[in-house]
C-alpha cells in the first residue's frame, strides 16, 4: 500500500508524471518520476512520502506554500495503538480536514494531504 500511496501523492500533490516502463526492474516495483530524473538520480526514483518523514514534509511544504494550507500532527494518548492523525486547515475556506488515523506521522500526513485535495472547497 505504501508505494501506491506514494504514487498518489506524486500525481495529486506534486503533479508528477509517473513512468512505469522500468518498474519491473525496481526492487519495490515503484514507477519512476519523469520530473525527478537527473535531479536526484538518473532513474527519478519515486520518493517514499508515506514512510520517510523527510519526504512527507515535502508534501506539507508543497501544500502550505502552493495552496495556503496549514498542517498539524497529533496523536490520541488514550489510543492503545498510539495512532497519529494529521489535521489540515485552510483559513480562507474556513474548513478543517482531519485525516484518517495512521501508524506513522509520514503516513498520516500523506492521507490527510490526499483528503485535502480530493475535497472541493465549500
Amino acid at each position: 500500500m505504501s508505494r501506491e500511496l506514494d504514487a498518489k501523492i506524486a500525481t495529486a500533490i506534486f503533479g508528477y508524471t509517473l513512468d512505469y516502463e522500468f518498474a519491473d526492474l525496481m526492487f519495490d516495483k515503484a514507477p519512476c518520476v519523469k520530473e525527478l530524473r537527473d535531479q536526484y538520480d538518473e532513474w527519478g526514483m519515486l520518493p517514499n512520502y508515506s514512510t520517510d518523514i523527510a519526504a512527507a514534509w515535502l508534501v506539507v511544504d508543497k501544500l502550505c506554500d502552493d495552496r495556503g494550507w496549514f498542517f498539524d500532527l497529533g496523536n490520541k494518548p488514550s489510543d492503545p495503538d498510539d495512532m497519529t492523525s494529521a489535521f489540515v486547515w485552510n483559513a480562507f475556506f474556513r474548513r478543517t480536514i482531519v485525516g484518517p488515523d495512521a501508524p506513522t506521522p509520514a503516513e498520516a500526513i500523506c492521507l490527510a494531504a490526499l483528503k485535502a485535495v480530493d475535497e472541493p472547497p465549500r
